[in-house]
């Protein structure tokens, strides 16, 4: 009796193995978009018919009938970096590409320089919650730099520029900032009103002199 039920947990442990072994293969199944490109994936990338044109030909295009592999290799990995897939491998065996996209990378951490920016640690505090955890692109980097130039030149860094750099190895953003000169209104001119007192009308206007330009 006791070797009975040993053997029927055994098969059971099988079944249950099998099951798994099963279920991984077809998470991990070849996606196609030719027979040309094989892409190998636990999540489903669709392309668009421009990109699957681009990456297997168009019968109806002489010019674009036959994409080498080289190529198709060159347009994929442009188009697996636009949806975060930033470390894929590639392999090309008798002119067909098989593609492995990897993980796709979500921003974890991100950081402001020059060290030196007084608002550092303020724009790192506002910008992370908004970003974190979102797929990390080329779109991702462009908000990240629009972003950071809108809180400056609301701090008065009126020609504030900023470029974003990704760091794939540990999901991290670097946002290098330049033109970090604030601007004032200067001195203001009060015009001659003619029998009013002019420092009487001081509190009508909407700025004064040393006050930040943004």
């Amino acid at each position: 009796m006791n070797q009975v039920s040993y053997i029927s947990r055994m098969l059971l442990r099988v079944i249950l193995l099998i099951g798994l072994v099963l279920h991984v293969s077809a998470a991990m199944a070849d996606q196609s978009p030719c027979p040309k490109v094989i892409i190998t994936s636990k999540d489903t990338i669709d392309f668009s018919d421009t990109e699957k044109r681009l990456l297997c030909g168009d019968r109806d295009d002489k010019a674009w009938e036959d994409i080498p592999s080289y190529q198709a290799q060159f347009f994929m990995r442009s188009f697996l970096q636009s949806r975060a897939y930033l470390e894929p491998t590639f392999e090309i065996k008798n002119d067909v590409l098989y593609v492995h996209p990897g993980e796709k990378v979500e921003l974890k951490s991100l950081e402001i320089i020059p060290k030196s920016l007084v608002e550092k640690e303020a724009i790192e505090k506002e910008l992370l919650p908004v970003f974190e955890k979102k797929p990390l692109t080329p779109s991702l980097l462009n908000e990240l730099q629009a972003s950071s130039v809108g809180i400056l030149r609301e701090k008065a860094y009126a020609c504030a520029k900023a470029k974003a750099y990704a760091q794939v190895v540990n999901s991290h953003v670097v946002i290098e900032l330049e033109n970090l000169s604030r601007y004032k209104f200067g001195d203001i001119q009060i015009e001659d009103t003619g029998g009013v007192y002019e420092q009487a009308l001081k509190r009508f206007y909407p700025f004064n002199s040393e006050q930040a330009f943004d």
